[in-house]
């Protein structure tokens, strides 16, 4: 799958979008925008990819028609306008639709399973977790 600079800083603010960064990285700080393109090379079919290429133009051009500019151009207000419409269903291009829902499950994705979610967040502990070999059991007596 092959994609200019335009369409990987189309993917960098839509992933900003959706997690911004406040007082904690959001999807920008993590690249999750990498991540979705590196998931989409490696894990989909040739098919997905054309489909997920063609939803890219449509979203682009969505934006346009709504805003009046492309998706990286535009202000956070017109953003937000149209993930709203997104979200709402109010959209009628499905290659436009799959790409966003992609995206969306990819960057989240990314995020929940990022260094800083896991190490901060969400503490995870390798299975199968802490050994604790001089604990009584209870209901049985102590060893003696």
């Amino acid at each position: 799958m092959t994609v200019d600079t335009g369409q990987v800083q189309l993917l960098e603010e839509l992933t900003a979008t959706l997690i911004p960064s406040d007082d904690t990285p959001g999807a920008r700080e993590i690249s999750a925008h990498l991540f979705v393109l590196k998931m989409l090379d490696g894990c989909s079919s040739a098919a997905d990819q054309e489909k997920f290429m063609k939803g890219l133009t449509a979203f682009e051009a969505a934006s346009k028609s709504s805003s009046g500019n492309g998706f990286a151009d535009a202000s956070a207000a017109q953003r937000a306008a149209l993930l709203t419409a997104f979200e709402g269903g109010t959209t009628s291009s499905p290659e436009a639709v799959y790409f966003y829902s992609t995206v969306k499950k990819l960057t989240i994705q990314a995020y929940t399973s990022s260094q800083f979610y896991l190490t901060r967040v969400r503490v995870y502990e390798l299975v199968p977790g802490r050994f604790h070999g001089c604990v009584p059991v209870r209901g049985q007596p102590a060893a003696a």
